[in-house]
């Protein structure tokens, strides 16, 4: 193992873990150093998709407790691993199509914070779909909001 390597052994959730480094781990690291990459939020798409593209399910799965993976990555490794739309749909980098599939009673702040972004929600809005989370909260996204923002 080069010396360079040993620096960054225990810190491969380390942000600045420099991209050569990450990909020989997503290739060639062992079980546990894959499992250790996927909590990094800053992975090049190159060292995610080698990650979701291995037959190791128990590693790919580590991606979906990061919650900055990209939309994109959501929707392929949900594809790839045959995940049942209730665990990929809760994700809160989630495309809005799944994420509008969700009971929205389940989905956490992050979720429901990236989905009032990414609609532009009002802070009018924000709070009449809270309203209906409070009493529909088995509801699906798409039915609460579109008593918020009908269409």
């Amino acid at each position: 193992m080069s010396e360079r390597w040993q620096g960054w052994a225990t810190r491969l959730d380390d942000p600045a873990l420099p991209p050569l480094i990450a990909a020989g781990v997503a290739s060639r690291g062992t079980l546990e150093e894959r499992h250790a990459l996927t909590a990094n939020r800053a992975l090049p798409h190159d060292v995610l998709l080698t990650i979701i593209t291995t037959n190791e399910p128990e590693v790919a799965g580590g991606l979906l407790l990061n919650y900055d993976l990209p939309s994109e990555m959501v929707d392929l490794l949900a594809e790839r691993l045959s995940l049942p739309d209730a665990l990929a749909s809760g994700h809160p980098n989630a495309s809005l199509v799944r994420k509008m599939r969700h009971p929205v009673g389940e989905l956490t702040g992050l979720a429901l914070h990236r989905f009032f972004l990414a609609v532009r929600a009002t802070d009018d809005e924000q709070q009449h779909l809270h309203t209906v989370i409070d009493e529909e909260p088995r509801a699906r996204l798409a039915a609460a909001w579109e008593k918020v923002r009908p269409t």
